[in-house]
Protein backbone atom coordinates (compact mmCIF):
# COMPACT_ATOMS: atom_id res chain seq x y z
CA UNK A 1 0.00 0.00 0.00
CA UNK A 2 1.22 3.21 -1.14
CA UNK A 3 0.59 6.33 1.54
CA UNK A 4 0.49 10.13 1.00
CA UNK A 5 0.43 12.31 4.08
CA UNK A 6 -0.41 15.53 3.39
CA UNK A 7 0.31 18.41 5.87
CA UNK A 8 2.58 15.87 8.45
CA UNK A 9 2.27 17.73 11.52
CA UNK A 10 3.01 16.08 15.10
CA UNK A 11 -0.58 13.64 14.45
CA UNK A 12 0.00 12.92 10.59
CA UNK A 13 3.74 11.68 11.09
CA UNK A 14 3.09 9.28 13.96
CA UNK A 15 0.48 8.10 11.89
CA UNK A 16 2.81 8.06 8.73
CA UNK A 17 5.42 6.82 10.98
CA UNK A 18 3.39 3.59 12.20
CA UNK A 19 2.15 3.24 8.64
CA UNK A 20 6.02 3.30 7.40
CA UNK A 21 6.65 -0.16 9.47
CA UNK A 22 4.85 -2.01 6.68
CA UNK A 23 4.17 -0.03 3.82
CA UNK A 24 5.55 2.82 1.55
CA UNK A 25 4.48 6.30 3.10
CA UNK A 26 5.53 9.48 1.73
CA UNK A 27 5.06 12.81 4.22
CA UNK A 28 4.20 16.09 2.79
CA UNK A 29 5.34 18.48 5.58
CA UNK A 30 7.23 22.05 6.06
CA UNK A 31 11.05 22.35 5.32
CA UNK A 32 12.64 21.99 8.49
CA UNK A 33 10.32 18.78 9.24
CA UNK A 34 11.29 17.28 6.27
CA UNK A 35 14.67 18.00 6.35
CA UNK A 36 14.57 16.28 9.80
CA UNK A 37 12.86 13.33 8.39
CA UNK A 38 15.08 12.45 6.06
CA UNK A 39 18.22 12.74 8.04
CA UNK A 40 17.13 10.28 11.04
CA UNK A 41 13.81 9.31 9.92
CA UNK A 42 11.14 8.52 12.97
CA UNK A 43 11.93 6.83 16.19
CA UNK A 44 8.88 5.22 17.52
CA UNK A 45 8.95 4.06 20.94
CA UNK A 46 6.13 2.47 22.56
CA UNK A 47 3.85 3.24 20.21
CA UNK A 48 3.48 -0.52 18.82
CA UNK A 49 5.19 -3.26 20.52
CA UNK A 50 6.50 -4.33 16.87
CA UNK A 51 7.45 -1.50 15.65
CA UNK A 52 11.11 -1.00 15.17
CA UNK A 53 12.78 1.71 16.84
CA UNK A 54 13.27 3.83 13.94
CA UNK A 55 11.63 4.19 10.84
CA UNK A 56 12.80 6.36 7.07
CA UNK A 57 9.18 7.11 5.37
CA UNK A 58 9.91 9.58 2.10
CA UNK A 59 9.87 13.28 3.04
CA UNK A 60 8.86 15.78 0.86
CA UNK A 61 7.62 19.50 0.52
CA UNK A 62 5.40 19.34 -3.09
CA UNK A 63 2.11 18.24 -2.61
Amino acid sequence: MNTVVIGAGSLGTLVGGILAHEHDVTLVAREDHVRAVRESGLRLEGVIDAAPSRVFPAATTDG
